[in-house]
């Protein structure tokens, strides 16, 4: 820090604080957004009751689909449900919570032990990256994925074997939750060849991980009757027939939502002073899963939440660049930087709203200051949407049987987990009249019975 700053450091760390407290302030109310997120705590609740077979007896492939490749959350959450007495509400609330806390721990003392750079540039990508804290404002499941992975590859830097068991078992837990997941296995090799070169005790220690791992993945799904190979083809089978258009440059776009244009400069200015520098190892540790996530999923990255297993890559990259930037002999690339950065910044924080997307949330390039208090709206009105469900259910609850028709995706899945929420079960369909049999889930709790008529169709071509 240059000397007339000094003096000034406690405003800045003060302000600092201040900053981030504010941009954290919708954590404290995350949201669901999308159907997908309601599936993951139906099935939740299913997995705790012994019915996970009922979660979609009209469209199966749900069950398939949502129960195979995000298993981890679903035992996760339904774990909570069974040991403490909560809502499915909390439990999202705490697993996205704890998976935030485990990515933001891990990252840190990761970017720290690759950048080598002092706190100073260590700290801020993790608050100027936009992605990072931003998709954790709404339940998914790529949180907890990033944070399991994250929390792995420190682990290999233990000293004993149980610590390498302990992150293959976190590896294979963070597969489990997603299983885009396992791009960050790569870098494991990586890690390894550092501490211990080609040796005896490097093959070791990565046996061990991939039978941690190997244990926990594998061992998890056969105790639900599937494979890894099952995983896989229901997921390219959901891909197949959802037919989203690809996401081509749009993968560009989600790079730069996900860690803005400062943090794409700085994550740039690291990787030619690595290269320049020729750590090559260190490089390759750093790039290759975020090129692997490019070469693997091209014209498949649609939503930014994608990209946060890729969190302590980038970071320590970002870590690296700014130090190179505002650190060494002055030169006149530095001269141009130094303001330029800092002026992406301010814009990327206190500048106008622009830019904005909402995909998952109102995203925006500049102006993310300002953008808080959109994001707490966002959040409300998804509040009002369960509230209206909710007085709905209890509207009809009043009657013997009632018929409710959601006009969406979102509306169906909602409705689904509310019911569950309020003690209904899903009936046989044979329960019903023939003619709603293939259209509608029938609930029963008690005496009241509710029809949920099912107008949306899954896994058809994706279109908006």
């Amino acid at each position: 820090m240059p000397r007339q700053l000094r003096e000034f450091a406690p405003f800045l760390w003060a302000a600092a604080a201040i900053l981030a407290l504010w941009l954290c302030l919708p954590l404290l109310t995350p949201v669901h957004v999308e159907g997908f997120s309601a599936s993951l705590a139906a099935l939740a609740i299913h997995l705790k009751t012994g019915s996970i077979e009922s979660f979609d007896l009209l469209q199966p492939l749900n069950t398939q689909y949502f129960g195979l490749t995000k298993l981890g959350s679903i035992i996760f959450l339904s774990g909570l449900l069974s040991t403490l007495p909560m809502g499915s509400d909390l439990a999202l609330k705490l697993m996205m919570w704890s998976g935030l806390a485990a990515l933001l721990l891990a990252s840190v003392l990761l970017v720290r032990r690759w950048s080598g750079a002092p706190w100073r540039y260590v700290l801020p990508p993790l608050l100027l990256f936009p992605g990072i804290l931003e998709s954790s404002f709404f339940y998914n499941d790529n949180v907890p994925s990033a944070g399991a992975a994250a929390v792995a590859l420190c682990l290999l830097y233990g000293r004993s074997r149980w610590s390498a068991a302990a992150a293959g078992a976190l590896f294979g837990l963070a597969v489990l939750t997603r299983t885009d997941t396992i791009l960050v296995c790569a870098a494991a090799p990586i890690i390894v060849y550092e501490r211990f070169g080609l040796s005896r005790a490097a093959v070791t220690h990565l046996a061990v991980v991939a039978a941690a791992g190997g244990t926990v993945l594998i061992g998890t799904l056969a105790l639900f009757h599937a494979s890894l190979f099952d995983v896989l083809r229901i997921g390219f089978i959901a891909v197949e027939v959802w037919d989203r258009p690809p996401s081509g440059a749009q993968g560009l776009f989600i790079l730069i939502f996900f860690v803005g244009v400062a943090g794409l400069v700085a994550a740039t200015c690291g990787a030619v002073r690595l290269a320049r520098r020729h750590q090559r190892i260190a490089l390759l540790r750093l790039c290759i899963v975020p090129l692997l996530v490019l070469l693997v999923m091209p014209g498949k990255l649609w939503e930014i939440r994608q990209l946060l297993l890729l969190t302590p890559f980038l970071c320590a990259l970002a870590a690296i660049g700014l130090q190179a930037i505002f650190e060494g002999k002055e030169t006149k690339t530095r001269r141009l930087l130094r303001p330029a950065i800092m002026a992406m910044i301010l814009v990327g924080l206190v500048g106008p709203p622009a830019a904005m997307t909402s995909a998952d949330g109102p995203r925006v390039l500049s102006g993310r200051v300002w953008m808080i208090p959109s994001w707490r709206g966002w959040q409300a009105a998804t509040r009002r949407d369960f509230a209206l469900l909710d007085a709905l259910i209890d509207l009809a609850a009043s009657a013997q049987r009632s018929a409710i028709i959601p006009d969406d995706w979102n509306e169906d899945r909602y409705l689904h987990l509310l019911l569950l929420d309020r003690g209904y079960h899903v009936a046989v369909p044979s329960a019903l009249p023939p003619a709603c049999r293939l259209v509608a889930e029938h609930f029963v709790r008690g005496k009241s019975e509710v029809i949920l008529v099912r107008n949306h169709q899954s896994f058809v071509s994706y279109s908006k």
